[in-house]
């Protein structure tokens, strides 16, 4: 009896240290920033709209690529949900067609290059479980390229650089390594389409202007 005694009253106050813990965490208004904080960017290439959603990671001392990211892995390409791009029409990368729609990017880095991967089911927490190679709509390996004298980059970054009417390259960098992948947009042959069919109305002045100008 007094053992169960004893049961009772050790369970009755770790009961009552739990709801303390529950309230006290209810009224806390202590706001801190989260560890890896999200991140979206868009751009406009041409007339192609391209976004990027993701999460940045931060290196806090650590040994990414190698250590934290291992070599040869399939990598989320970020923190948490993992990273998506939406396409707004089709592109082109690598030599191969890419569909407008939204894909979830992964990543298999290696030392001296990154095979980089489309995966086209968008909503996924990390790598998925259940991962489907035919769920891969694209897959090719890129340059892994090292920042010059010893430069750390110490939150993981996703950009875009060297933007022109048809082109951009997108930029994955991280630690001390950076890897791009130019994607090329259809903008020659979507103004084209718009003179065609402007020509066979009743195009204005300014119309012939712009296509002119082009």
């Amino acid at each position: 009896r007094i053992f169960k005694k004893l049961i009772k009253l050790t369970m009755k106050k770790l009961f009552t240290i739990f709801l303390l813990f529950i309230s006290f965490t209810s009224l806390s208004q202590l706001k801190t920033p989260p560890a890896s904080p999200a991140a979206e960017i868009e751009q406009l290439v041409g007339l192609t709209e391209i976004e990027v959603e993701y999460n940045r990671p931060s290196m806090k001392g650590r040994e990414i690529f190698g250590n934290l990211v291992p070599y040869g892995k399939l990598w989320r390409t970020g923190a948490n949900s993992g990273t998506k791009i939406s396409f707004s029409t089709d592109v082109v990368i690598d030599g191969k067609t890419i569909k407008e729609g939204t894909y979830s990017v992964f990543s298999i880095p290696n030392e001296d290059n990154w095979d980089i991967i489309l995966y086209s089911q968008a909503e996924v927490w990390g790598v998925p479980r259940d991962w489907d190679d035919s769920k891969i709509i694209f897959k090719s390996n890129f340059e892994s390229i090292k920042y010059k004298d010893g430069y750390q980059l110490e939150t993981f970054s996703i950009a875009f650089k060297n933007l022109t009417n048809n082109d951009v390259d997108l930029v994955l960098s991280w630690g001390d390594v950076y890897v791009s992948v130019p994607i090329s947009v259809p903008t020659r042959e979507l103004v084209s389409a718009q003179i065609e069919s402007l020509m066979g109305e009743d195009p204005k002045a300014s119309d012939y202007y712009a296509a002119a100008v082009y």
